[in-house]
């Protein structure tokens, strides 16, 4: 990968974080004893802060605010 699409590619990966946090609710929201106990939006943004270093990692907290 060159250095000019990694800018492209941490947006790209930020943006399938992003929809991933929506979505993950969802699915652990329709098992009753996972559910109650799991919020399962935040590993998104943690394994986006992994991937893409900090500054990305904002982003998909910024629309939840």
């Amino acid at each position: 990968m060159t250095r000019t699409n990694r800018p492209v590619q941490n947006l790209v990966v930020a943006a399938l974080m992003l929809a991933l946090a929506y979505v993950l609710p969802f699915f652990t929201g329709n098992i009753p004893q996972i559910g109650s106990m799991l919020l399962p939006m935040h590993l998104p943004t943690l394994l986006c802060g992994f991937l893409c270093g900090g500054p990305s990692a904002i982003l998909p907290w910024v629309p939840m605010k």
